[in-house]
């Protein structure tokens, strides 16, 4: 009989403290306080704690894997590549900082690497949900990338391991409006309501199946209701904004844009609806700076793509 995880997982703490006596890991407890802090959204918290020390020992992975999963957290993706660049071997970035890598891949158009290394995650003390958040996020990088066959078929093999999950079968509607299937994606909207899939996806599919129709107001108020409890999700907040835009309400959008929570961020998607929405506005040089940084940031994405032909104009 096999050991199992819970074995498996005796046998690595065991390695690991055995490894720890033959040797010394300093600042141990700084470290495992910083992985806290960004484990619980203080990623300014982890930063303060953690950049002193590694200006002090460059050579340290763990530093930078700590500094990179912060980074990434925050969106902002040119200092999280730096940092993950010198993170190989620290034992914190595979717990921690995979995940914010693999975001970090996909802002700069690298969707499929993103999700080949996304689905690389070991397993960890944080068990199945971990999983689930993993083959959750590769579907999204292969439909960022524009892999729709293969976002499908993660689909179905996320859904032939777990059938029972709302979560999903709602990834799997968001897969089929890609393709424009309308009807295969609320049949499987409805499965996922079902199932208990989490409210802020299934109110993301149903705004976009809004969105379809042409009825953006409708979209907006799923989206708002999307994002409550969730104000910290750019994501979200960047669709929501695209949404009310397109929905004949610029101002309300850069006023949410222009709050002090979401201006030090730099995420391509944040920036390019910023773009938009600002010369909507007729701010034309707030505008083009949005969409410069972008331009520099992530040349190859596709909202920054879109938003510089919205500022060129027909």
């Amino acid at each position: 009989m096999g050991l199992g995880i819970l074995g498996w997982l005796a046998l690595s703490l065991l390695a690991t403290a055995a490894g720890d006596e033959e040797k010394p890991r300093p600042h141990l407890a700084i470290k495992a306080l910083a992985r806290r802090y960004n484990r619980t959204g203080q990623y300014r918290t982890a930063l303060r704690q953690i950049r002193p020390l590694n200006e002090q020992n460059p050579d340290d992975p763990d530093f930078h894997a700590i500094l990179g999963t912060a980074y990434g957290r925050m969106g902002l993706f040119g200092d999280a590549a730096a940092e993950f660049a010198m993170a190989s071997g620290s034992s914190y970035y595979e717990e921690d900082g995979l995940d914010a890598h693999a975001d970090t891949l996909r802002a700069f158009g690298r969707g499929d690497d993103a999700a080949e290394l996304r689905l690389q995650r070991p397993l960890s003390v944080d068990g199945e949900r971990a999983e689930l958040v993993a083959l959750l996020g590769a579907i999204d990088d292969l439909r960022a990338a524009g892999d729709l066959e293969g976002a499908e078929r993660a689909c179905w093999i996320a859904l032939s391991i777990r059938p029972d999950s709302g979560a999903f079968h709602a990834a799997l509607a968001d897969v089929l409006l890609d393709f424009g299937d309308r009807d295969a994606a609320e049949y499987h909207l409805w499965i996922g309501e079902l199932r208990g899939v989490s409210a802020a996806r299934m109110l993301v599919v149903e705004a976009r199946l809004a969105i379809a129709d042409g009825d953006w107001g409708t979209a907006t108020e799923f989206l708002m209701r999307a994002r409550k409890g969730r104000r910290r999700d750019l994501e979200l907040l960047s669709f929501w904004a695209e949404a009310t835009r397109r929905g004949g309400d610029p101002q309300l959008a850069d006023d949410a844009l222009s709050r002090k929570l979401y201006q030090w961020h730099d995420r391509p998607e944040l920036l390019a609806v910023t773009a938009r929405v600002r010369w909507d506005l007729g701010l034309e040089a707030p505008a083009r700076q949005a969409l410069d940084r972008a331009l520099v940031l992530y040349p190859d994405h596709p909202d920054v793509a879109a938003a510089q032909a919205h500022l060129a104009g027909p």
